[in-house]
């Protein structure tokens, strides 16, 4: 799965899915040469887990800093709030992304 509709998007892999609990799994494996720079918001929850290198949240409000995440690290947060990802340093990236919304309401994409 496309993180974007960018040319060189970072390729995240579905490793579940199910509407009717309203949960979706991603592992993603990116490093700085895959575009990452689009701002993303969608309803629920998302959890993010961090297995391999470093990477950098960015948020679209003054309320929420940017977080510094590295190997073992893991962010959760309102899907609402507009995010990106930046890869930092040289190493590529390997993550778990986990996004929950409400049953009744199927995950955006």
């Amino acid at each position: 799965v496309a993180s974007s509709e960018q040319p060189n998007s970072a390729i995240g892999r579905v490793v579940f899915t199910d509407e009717a609990l309203g949960l979706e799994v991603y592992e993603y494996r990116t490093d700085r040469t895959e575009d990452l720079d689009v701002w993303f918001a969608h309803d629920g929850e998302q959890v993010l887990h961090l297995i391999e290198g470093h990477l950098v949240v960015e948020f679209e409000t003054d309320d929420h800093p940017a977080q510094r995440l590295g190997p073992g690290h893991t962010l959760i947060h309102p899907g609402r709030i507009a995010h990106r990802w930046r890869v930092e340093g040289d190493d590529p990236v390997r993550l778990f992304l986990v996004i929950t919304s409400s049953p009744d309401q199927p995950p955006a994409r």
